[in-house]
């Protein structure tokens, strides 16, 4: 996936190229500081999405915006800007997002989810997690990822034997506490037992893998390399006289 990203702001630039690259490490992300270099570079080399600023001195972003479409009618363009002044006129040209500052990954990823020229490529694999022997999970480069909180670990690796379904709060303290009640102390420690997991994947390029909605939690089974998903006969494993997340008493049954 190409991506250009423009801003006369180095800063601002450097901050917006940060997040996409967090949202989406993958991903080949090049900077402009000058909207017409950056015009040069979409008539020799369109890109999949555009991240441009609105306000900048030689060009405003959606005169840039609209002479990107002339040159490529399918190009994706995410506006980006403090204000929210110039939303209608962005709606208007039928840009794919509009995006306000401080920009984050969160903020990258909830727009690129609504382009308007979906990418017809499959998203990279995020990560490799190994549930047969020892759960563990692994970054593009092959190494185990250090995760703060071992509980959360445990989180992640209940969540990959669900396999992309959906589990609440109350699901996950039942597996990880047993017969301990769900009272309001265990509720808030499950809700930072999460909250910690997500900032681990976040920190290891790896967001993307958790979905959460409300008090529910899942991963994109999309997003990864799993021995479990090519394999999802445990018995006949077992049977084998291999091991199913052997750390973890709940995964023996």
């Amino acid at each position: 996936m190409k991506i250009y990203a423009v801003d006369d702001e180095a800063l601002a630039l450097d901050m917006l190229t940060e997040a996409v690259r967090k949202a989406y490490p993958s991903a080949e992300v090049q900077q402009f500081t000058d909207p017409t270099a950056c015009l040069e570079r979409v008539k020799k080399e369109p890109c999949d999405v555009l991240f441009s600023d609105v306000q900048m001195p030689e060009m405003s972003g959606i005169d840039f915006a609209r002479q990107c479409q002339m040159i490529h009618p399918r190009i994706n363009i995410i506006f980006v800007t403090a204000y929210d002044d110039y939303a209608l006129q962005a709606f208007d040209m039928y840009a794919s997002g509009y995006v306000q500052k401080p920009v984050t990954a969160k903020k990258i990823r909830g727009e690129m989810q609504h382009l308007r020229f979906p990418l017809q490529e499959q998203e990279e694999k995020c990560c490799r997690i190994r549930c047969y022997g020892v759960f563990e999970v692994f970054d593009r480069q092959n190494r185990p990822i250090h995760f703060h909180r071992s509980k959360s670990k445990e989180i992640l690796a209940y969540l990959t034997h669900c396999r992309g379904a959906f589990c609440t709060n109350r699901q996950i303290a039942a597996i990880l506490f047993e017969d301990a009640p769900y009272d309001i102390k265990q509720t808030r420690y499950i809700q930072k037992l999460v909250s910690t997991l997500m900032s681990d994947m976040e920190a290891n390029g790896m967001g993307n893998v958790l979905i959460r909605n409300h008090n529910t939690l899942a991963i994109d089974t999309n997003l990864v390399d799993c021995d479990y998903f090519d394999q999802p006969d445990r018995q006949q494993v077992l049977m084998n006289g291999g091991e199913y997340m052997s750390q973890y008493s709940w995964a023996e049954y």
